[in-house]
């Protein structure tokens, strides 16, 4: 029974917790993952209006500079950032549940002083039962005595 059980909470965990919260974390990696994408495009087209706005204004000014140069070289680096970052994998695997099935120790295996121990508290057990037994009997002829007895003087007084 309880091996049944055991085995039974396994399985639930393998066939329905774990792919739940797989696919929501999945999900919730995966929005975030889009989330981030968009603000890098968004963080690359503000870079990209910034230098051209600067070379814009270099130009005006009449100072001539290269301006593709530092763009490449930031983009090349962001890129190879962004590139990582899309490297790992966002996909939630968890291990399968193995479950510990319980087994008794054979009665060759019980180490000798636990036999002895087993023993002890057999007696023991017995001797409190036995001993309560007595007093519960013990006190039903006490309280049966003082019925009588009290049974026995109101008669008496009659």
């Amino acid at each position: 029974m309880t091996n049944a059980r055991i085995q039974t909470h396994a399985d639930y965990i393998n066939t329905v917790d774990f792919p739940a919260f797989q696919g929501s974390m999945s999900s919730y990696i995966s929005r975030h993952r889009s989330v981030l994408g968009i603000y890098w495009k968004h963080l690359k087209g503000l870079q990209n209006l910034s230098t051209e706005m600067y070379c814009e204004h270099l130009k005006t000014i009449g100072i001539s500079g290269n301006c593709s140069d530092s763009v490449q070289h930031s983009e090349g680096k962001a890129q190879a950032t962004w590139s990582m970052l899309a490297a790992v994998s966002h996909a939630c695997k968890f291990q399968p549940v193995d479950p510990k099935l319980f087994s008794r120790m054979p009665a060759d295996k019980i180490p000798f002083a636990a036999r002895h121990m087993e023993a002890l508290l057999g007696s023991l057990r017995y001797i409190i039962y036995y001993t309560s037994q007595l007093v519960v009997i013990y006190l039903a002829v006490i309280v049966l005595k003082e019925l009588a007895s009290a049974v026995l003087w109101i008669l008496i007084q009659r």
